[in-house]
C-alpha cells in the first residue's frame, strides 16, 4: 500500500466518512489498517503473528476456540488477541485531499471537515452534458452547452497541472477558431468586392489587419494566462517537495543516529562459572538498549559443559517506541566479540535470527512488553580457553554486541 499517497476508508468515525475512500497526506501506521480489507477502523484486533483485522475480518476467521490468520494461516487462542479501540480525534485531524482533487480541487482539510466543503464550497463537481455526454464541471455546464458542446469538456480526469494546462489551451483554440473563420469568411467577401473601388480595398485591408491584431491579442492574452497559471502551479508543488523533504530528514535522522553496537564489561566471572556449575546453567544481561531502533536486552548465557563452563550468546526483544516503523519478523545477524584487554584483538562469533518453527515467539513483534528470550548455539566460547589466552583478566571479560543487517 502507497504511504505517500494512501487512499483508505474508515469505519466507525463518522456518517460523513465511513466507507468512503480518503487520501491522506501523511502515511498512516500498519498499525492502524486492516491487514485483510485495508480499511481504517476504530476497533483493532492485533493477532501473535502480528497482523491486525478490524471488527468483521476478525469474526470471519474466529471459531469460539481459535483464530486463524487468513493471510498467513498462524493460529491464536482468543487469550493471546489484543483488542485495541483508537480514539477518533487523531485520525480526524489528519489532513486530506478533497474527494474532486481528480477534477482539479487542490484544497486539504482535515478529514473531519473535508465532506462540508463537497457539500458548501468545493467547486469541482463533475457532470455530464444532456447533449454530447461529455464530462463538464457544474459551474461550466451552461457555457459548455452556449459554445454548441465546443468548449470545457474534459474525457478524463487530469492531474491538477495537467488540467490546467488543457483548459488554457482549449480556450486558446477555441478563439483561433473562431479567427481564422472570420478570416476566412473576410477573404470570401474581399473576394466578391474586388472589382469595386479601391477605397473598399482599403477598407476591406485594414479590417483584415484589425482581425489579424485580435488574433495576436487573444494569443498574448491566453498565453499570459497559461504562463500565469503554470507559475502557481510550480510555486505550489516547490512547496509541497520542500515539506516532503523535510519529512523525509525527519523521519531519516533518529536511524541515522541510532546506535548499531553495545559494549560492556561482565565482572564476577568465578562466580558465574561456580552458578553454573551448580544449577547447570546461569546468565547474566545487560540493561535494555536501542539498536538499529529495536529496543534489546543481550547477555551471556554460562552452561556447564562436562567439567567444564562455556558460554553463548543470549537475546530478548521487548516492545520499542519505533516498532510501527520496523521490519518484522526480525531477522538480523547477531554479533558476539571478546576483546583482549591488553593486545585489543578480537575473537568473533555471529549468530542469525531465524523465522521458523518454534523460533518464531522469540523473534516476532512484541505483543506483550518482551519476547522469550534466545540462545544462540553457534555462538560457543570455551571459558577455560578464554582464561588461558588472557581475555579475562581480574575476573572480568570485555564484550562487544552488534546487530548486522
Amino acid at each position: 500500500m502507497d504511504h505517500a499517497r494512501q487512499e483508505l476508508a474508515l469505519v466507525g468515525y463518522s456518517n460523513d466518512l465511513d466507507k468512503r475512500p480518503l487520501k491522506f497526506v501523511e502515511p498512516i501506521p500498519p498499525s492502524r489498517i486492516c491487514s485483510a480489507c485495508g480499511n481504517i477502523p476504530r476497533l483493532m484486533y492485533c493477532l501473535l503473528c502480528g497482523h491486525t483485522l478490524c471488527e468483521p475480518c476478525y469474526e470471519s476467521c474466529t471459531t469460539p476456540s481459535e483464530c486463524a490468520c487468513p493471510l498467513d494461516g498462524e493460529v491464536s487462542a482468543p487469550a493471546e488477541v489484543i483488542s485495541r479501540k483508537y480514539p477518533a480525534e487523531n485520525l480526524l485531524r489528519r489532513k486530506v485531499h478533497c474527494w474532486n482533487e481528480a477534477n482539479g480541487c487542490l484544497v486539504v482539510l482535515p478529514s473531519s471537515q473535508i465532506a462540508e466543503h463537497v457539500r458548501k464550497d468545493c467547486q469541482y463537481h463533475v457532470t455530464r452534458c444532456p447533449n454530447c455526454s461529455a464530462a463538464v464541471l457544474s459551474r461550466d455546464v451552461c457555457a459548455h452547452l452556449k459554445s454548441q458542446c465546443t468548449a470545457l469538456a474534459f474525457d478524463a480526469a487530469p492531474e491538477p497541472q495537467q488540467r490546467a494546462n488543457a483548459n488554457a489551451r482549449t480556450h486558446l483554440e477555441l478563439f483561433e477558431k473562431k479567427v481564422e473563420q472570420r478570416v476566412r469568411e473576410l477573404d470570401a467577401k474581399l473576394a466578391q468586392l474586388s472589382l469595386k473601388s479601391d477605397s473598399v480595398s482599403d477598407k476591406l485591408s485594414e479590417i483584415c489587419q484589425s482581425n489579424n491584431h485580435l488574433k495576436e491579442a487573444l494569443t498574448e492574452q491566453f498565453g499570459s494566462v497559461l504562463g500565469h497559471k503554470l507559475a502557481e502551479m510550480k510555486v505550489f508543488y516547490a512547496e509541497k517537495i520542500e515539506s516532503l523533504r523535510t519529512s523525509v530528514a525527519s523521519a531519516v535522522a533518529p536511524v541515522a543516529s541510532d546506535p548499531k553496537t553495545h559494549q560492556r564489561v561482565i565482572t564476577g566471572l568465578a562466580e558465574l562459572k561456580a552458578k553454573a556449575m551448580k544449577d547447570g546453567s546461569c546468565y547474566r544481561w545487560s540493561d535494555r538498549v536501542y539498536l538499529r531502533r529495536y529496543l534489546i536486552s543481550w547477555g551471556i548465557n554460562f552452561v556447564k559443559e562436562g567439567d567444564n563452563v562455556v558460554i553463548f550468546l543470549a537475546f530478548q526483544l521487548h516492545k520499542g517506541r519505533d516498532d510501527d516503523f520496523l521490519d518484522w519478523p526480525f531477522t538480523k545477524t547477531l554479533k558476539l566479540s571478546i576483546i583482549h584487554p591488553e593486545t585489543r584483538q578480537e575473537l568473533h562469533r555471529e549468530g542469525q535470527a531465524v523465522w521458523d518453527g518454534a523460533y518464531k515467539k522469540h523473534f516476532c513483534r512484541p505483543i506483550r512488553s518482551s519476547n522469550e528470550p534466545a540462545c544462540f548455539l553457534g555462538t560457543k566460547f570455551d571459558s577455560t580457553v578464554l582464561e588461558r589466552d588472557g581475555y579475562v583478566r581480574k575476573d572480568q571479560l570485555l564484550l562487544r554486541f552488534e546487530v548486522l543487517l
